[in-house]
């Protein structure tokens, strides 16, 4: 769930005790700095994004971020926008990867994240092109049991 500039986690799934969940149910994170948090924050408009990073005024910037740290977030929104997923290694925790999309009810303003966290493979540069499918199913699935 996507709160301002912060991604809560609502719900998790374990799936093996050998790989156990990164982050707590109610755990709170920089939505840019997550894969569920831009793609997320890909469902709104550059100028929406902007309004929302805006929680730091009196440090005069932009949610702590300089502006080419702004510019080159908007600019990998843009990727999010196009393919409808995005993916981290390593980002929020060594050794896990993490892979998420989202989709937003215009109608009602609302947005649907999923992230599929797993240990990352031998390969650094492998995408789990697997994972990705049926996570966007998965998505898709939930998101249209919420909307009907």
């Amino acid at each position: 769930m996507l709160h301002r500039d912060k991604v809560r986690i609502v719900d998790r799934f374990q799936s093996s005790a050998a790989a156990p969940a990164i982050y707590a149910v109610g755990s709170h994170l920089p939505a840019m700095n997550t894969a569920v948090g831009r793609a997320l924050l890909a469902c709104f408009s550059e100028r929406e994004v902007i309004a929302r990073l805006m929680l730091m005024p009196r440090q005069g910037r932009l949610g702590g971020f300089n502006q080419p740290g702004i510019v080159r977030l908007l600019q990998r929104l843009s990727v999010v926008r196009g393919q409808g997923w995005d993916f981290n290694r390593n980002k929020t925790r060594p050794g896990y990867s993490a892979l998420a999309t989202a989709l937003a009810d215009s109608e009602r303003r609302e947005q649907f994240g999923l992230c599929l966290s797993f240990v990352n493979a031998g390969d650094k540069g492998a995408f789990p092109t697997d994972k990705l499918a049926g996570l966007q199913s998965a998505t898709r699935m939930i998101a249209q049991r919420i909307y009907q």
